[in-house]
């Protein structure tokens, strides 16, 4: 939101800058399920038409100050308990949705691996940099890497910064071996023989003789 903003504005983006920020405590949270002004301060922003409505409005009652102060508390405890229930819903999907066309691998020492590793000059921007050696498997998820052509000469990479690295010699080697496997099975188990009663009975060929 307040990237679109700056971009829409152009030079004068700081005039409204604070207005963008009300606009933005405001918003609901998808994952938290109520806005930042809630669970800071207990209560939503009072803008402008709410303070209009409030004036046109206002009652005789005045709630007094340690009455305020435990409305408050009250609500962020409030908010706080159902913020965390909803977050830890939120989470569960998120990652029932990431794991979905998640495929397990393993990798084990001495494998070559690809890692992910950030580009020289642009630490914002990352590719898959190797083949380097897998030295040592400290969890499931977690491999120390030797990387020598780095300043950190070794790494410790999570698995989902490595892919195994397959080279050409073993793909074509595959790819031979299952093209020879192909023809094989083909050749053996689609021989077509022609049913006797395929050709009419009456067909007879006469081979083309040219006229002298």
């Amino acid at each position: 939101m307040l990237r679109k903003y700056c971009h829409n504005t152009g030079k004068i983006w700081d005039e409204g800058l604070p207005f963008t920020l009300v606009a933005i405590r405001d918003a609901k949270q998808e994952s938290l399920g109520f806005n930042p002004s809630e669970l800071v301060f207990g209560h939503n922003v009072r803008g402008p038409l709410k303070v209009l409505k409030e004036k046109f409005m206002c009652d005789s009652f005045k709630t007094t100050i340690v009455d305020f102060v435990s409305q408050c508390k009250e609500r962020l405890s409030q908010t706080t308990s159902l913020a965390k229930k909803a977050l830890a819903s939120s989470q569960s999907g998120m990652k029932e949705q990431s794991c979905r066309a998640t495929v397990e691998q393993q990798f084990q020492p001495g494998d070559k691996v690809l890692v992910l590793l950030p580009m020289p000059g642009s630490a914002l921007s990352a590719w898959f940099s190797g083949p380097y050696m897998v030295e040592s498997k400290l969890s499931d998820t977690d491999y120390v890497i030797p990387i020598p052509d780095r300043k950190r000469k070794k790494r410790l990479c999570h698995i989902k910064m490595l892919k195994l690295y397959h080279s050409r010699e073993a793909v074509q080697r595959e790819q031979g071996e299952d093209l020879r496997e192909f023809t094989h099975t083909h050749t053996h188990t689609h021989t077509h023989t022609p049913h006797p009663r395929a050709v009419p009975h009456w067909f007879v060929w006469v081979p083309y003789q040219t006229m002298a």
